[in-house]
């Protein structure tokens, strides 16, 4: 059962939220812009972006948390924009070797967890067992 200070500590994580979100896809929107008007090296461009989308993933950001039709509008065409950058960026071939290493990074991490999540599970059937 929530009591008036849960919901008070709910409101104000949303409103906080909102916030960080709203910065969030102004400062993304204005990465796109000046990567469309003014390519710089394609490794530092994909970087740029790519660090936006890791994030975006990370925090499982989506029109569904934004608020305002403005603001998921402009996300959801950030969002595309991006992600046709970052296409045409990956066929560019200074990208290729960041682009490998970071792919390589990311494989290690998921196997990290996935072997972390076995040994959790393996430890937890030891202790029903014992």
């Amino acid at each position: 059962m929530n009591t008036l200070r849960d919901d008070l500590d709910s409101q104000k994580y949303e409103r906080e939220f909102q916030k960080w979100a709203e910065e969030l896809i102004y400062q993304f929107a204005k990465t796109v812009k000046a990567i469309t008007a003014t390519p710089g090296e394609p490794v530092n461009d994909f970087i740029d972006l790519a660090s936006f989308i890791y994030l975006i993933e990370e925090k499982k950001l989506d029109t569904a948390r934004i608020r305002g039709f403005e603001h998921k509008e402009k996300f959801e065409q950030t969002l595309r924009q991006a992600q046709n950058l970052i296409a045409n960026l990956e066929k560019k071939p200074q990208a290729h070797g960041y682009i490998r290493q970071q792919a390589n990074a990311r494989l290690e991490r998921e196997s990290d967890q996935r072997q972390a999540l076995l040994q959790e599970e393996q430890q937890k059937k030891h202790i029903i067992l014992f």
